[in-house]
């Protein structure tokens, strides 16, 4: 297990080490630039800012000089739009808002989204079975603007059981958490149901009842452990997802995290922002896979040997 794990974590600096460079010259390619404006600077206040941010210097040298303040440092370096804040001071701002409301979006859609799955399991084909895979059916279909519309109109609105938008009070919470959960937790319904569904049908399962152990022994001891490693695999991607906000959800309900703030800077061009955000979420999506990797070998003994 030690030499697995060893594997897997230094399969982490390569890759991230290709989304920083990818991100570097990906952004700094598209047309326009940082002070960049309907009204055009004096070309000597244009050369002046490009001089302080060394944007005058070759590209090779930028992302060199970029790259070691990373590495060395863990500076992503000033922003070029806030003259207060440097990069690192609006992700310390803004993170953990958006981490705060992730947090509470993943707990739900697993709450929800494990129950459902169960219940639709065990119901196969009764009415249960038809609700919640409507449900789930509806959070994959609907895009995330709709979901928060929705839940504003019938929870705000008619309801006005919360405020429409803003960030503090719990009551606040309540619409952007459902509709961040609603995606994430219809994936885990199905997922939960095809595995819960599939081992049902194994031949353990058949030993087991022929036993006589009940079926709520059989489903908790036996049935599972197996059926959540889809699960398992899919709250990877899904923790980093979620936990660095979704860009709709926190503009429609006026949320001052990490995701408004990736939007506003890419019409700013604001390359040390943009870059310095994509590399945070990266760096949670690689060391999120990494951890479900050693927890899917703990579940399956198998795949460290592979």
């Amino acid at each position: 297990m030690l030499r697995y794990t060893i594997k897997r974590f230094l399969a982490m600096i390569p890759t991230l080490f290709v989304i920083i460079t990818l991100t570097f010259f990906i952004i700094r390619l598209v047309p326009g630039g940082p002070f960049s404006r309907e009204k055009q600077l004096p070309e000597q206040i244009l050369k002046n800012l490009e001089a302080k941010y060394h944007l005058d210097e070759p590209l090779w040298k930028q992302y060199f000089r970029y790259l070691g303040d990373i590495i060395f440092r863990l500076d992503f370096g000033p922003s070029f739009r806030s003259r207060v804040f440097s990069v690192n001071d609006i992700i310390a701002r803004k993170f953990p808002v958006s981490f705060q409301l992730g947090i509470e979006s993943l707990f739900v859609a697993l709450l929800l989204g494990l129950t459902f799955g169960i219940l639709s399991a065990l119901y196969r084909n009764k009415w249960p079975d038809y609700l919640f895979t409507g449900i789930s059916v509806l959070g994959i279909s609907l895009p995330m603007f709709v979901i928060a519309s929705l839940f504003i109109l019938i929870l705000a609105r008619w309801l006005r059981l919360v405020p429409v938008a803003g960030w503090g009070e719990f009551r606040y919470h309540l619409i952007p958490v459902l509709s961040l959960a609603w995606p994430y937790m219809a994936y885990i319904t199905r997922l939960t149901k095809v595995g819960i569904v599939e081992n049902m049908t194994k031949d353990y399962v058949t030993t087991a009842r022929a036993k006589g152990l009940p079926e709520s022994t059989i489903l908790v001891k036996h049935v599972l452990k197996g059926s959540l490693i889809p699960v398992v695999s899919f709250l990877g991607p899904a923790f980093a997802g979620i936990v660095t906000g979704s860009m709709v959800v926190e503009s429609i309900c006026n949320i001052p995290g990490i995701g408004i703030e990736f939007v506003q800077s890419a019409f700013n061009r604001d390359y040390t922002v943009i870059t310095g955000i994509t590399v945070v979420y990266a760096t949670l999506l690689v060391f999120m896979n990494f951890v479900v990797d050693m927890v899917y070998a703990l579940l399956d003994p198998r795949i460290r040997y592979k």
